[in-house]
């Protein structure tokens, strides 16, 4: 399943200085570098996962209602809108009332209330987008500590093998 990154994090996981203590680094003249392994780390932590780390908005679009949604990328924080053309092609919007999110698993996903249904959408493609907000918090403290340590080791590891990886006689 495919989806669309609407608003990415406004921040980080891990602080650049955060990032420097830990690896014992006290110079400057590396920050940008280690600011954008700081991102990197953080996209491959979530690749690997299947998980949003820091707050961000996501989008998923189907042809038509799937009996059951799959929210990729949770934990989920909330849902935005679930919208879909109808056969008149038309623009509409899925009352929040008719659906709720069911967390209770390793996968989050979006179902239908009780007694409800989903509409008939015009079934061409992406015509059904569910947008949703993800990850577990808006600042780096929010986030699980093995992950943000795990990112760490990351990090380390590509700022203490770089010379190696880059010749081709190092570690990968």
């Amino acid at each position: 399943m495919s989806y669309k990154i609407i608003t990415a994090p406004a921040v980080e996981p891990l602080l650049l200085a955060t990032v420097k203590t830990r690896l014992s680094i006290s110079d400057t003249l590396d920050d940008p570098d280690i600011n954008a392994l700081i991102q990197a780390a953080r996209e491959q932590a979530e690749e690997y996962m299947g998980r949003s780390i820091i707050t961000q908005t996501l989008e998923i679009a189907f042809n038509c209602f799937p009996d059951d949604i799959e929210l990729v990328r949770g934990p989920v924080q909330s849902i935005t809108s679930v919208k879909y053309i109808d056969g008149d092609d038309t623009e509409q919007t899925v009352t929040a009332t008719n659906y709720m999110i069911d967390d209770y698993g390793p996968k989050d996903w979006l179902r239908l209330d009780y007694g409800k249904s989903w509409p008939a959408s015009r079934g061409h493609t992406n015509d059904v987008k569910i947008r949703y907000v993800t990850g577990w918090g808006d600042a780096g403290t929010d986030v699980p500590e093995d992950i943000r340590t795990a990112m760490l080791l990351l990090i380390g590891h590509w700022i203490r093998f770089q010379a190696e990886a880059e010749s081709g006689v190092g570690p990968t």
